[in-house]
């Protein structure tokens, strides 16, 4: 990347394995494209190199491709399918307003994740339910008051 007009590789910072480094396969396994439905947020610096690979005015990347082929859960985790006798449920949250990130605007999202992907059923043989929480981001579904209510609701507690 270019940080005060010189160029500096850094590998640590990178999806990919680079450089000796690995430092985020846990952010790395649940990529997905999904370019084809919403798009490339055009409006970032460097976002067609960040994004399909190569070098760009600021920074170089090797592009989200390379990253799934690195390590990501998504595809076989779809192809390997939930059996039937475990009923899922899926849980999206609708406000994109993630403080100190760049929200995911192309798409309706929490944020970070686009509600069509949350509330994908691909490879899942048994759903019990879906809900959109519309009142939460990214983070909040993990204590907002209505999707605790609704996990509480598919589990059936008091």
């Amino acid at each position: 990347m270019t940080c005060y007009g010189t160029y500096t590789a850094h590998p640590e910072y990178s999806m990919t394995p680079s450089g000796g480094y690995d430092d985020y396969p846990g952010q790395r396994q649940m990529l997905a494209r999904w370019d084809s439905v919403y798009g490339v947020d055009q409006t970032a610096q460097d976002w067609y190199t960040t994004y399909y690979g190569g070098q760009g005015f600021y920074t170089a990347g090797d592009g989200i491709q390379k990253a799934l082929d690195s390590g990501s859960l998504v595809a076989p985790l779809r192809r390997a399918g939930v059996p039937a006798s475990v009923t899922t449920y899926l849980l999206a949250g609708a406000t994109p307003n993630v403080i100190g990130i760049v929200n995911e605007n192309r798409g309706p999202s929490d944020g970070v994740v686009f509600i069509s992907s949350a509330l994908d059923t691909t490879g899942i043989a048994t759903v019990g339910g879906t809900a959109t929480v519309t009142d939460a981001n990214h983070l909040e579904l993990g204590w907002n008051s209505t999707s605790a209510a609704q996990v509480a609701a598919w589990l059936a507690l008091p």
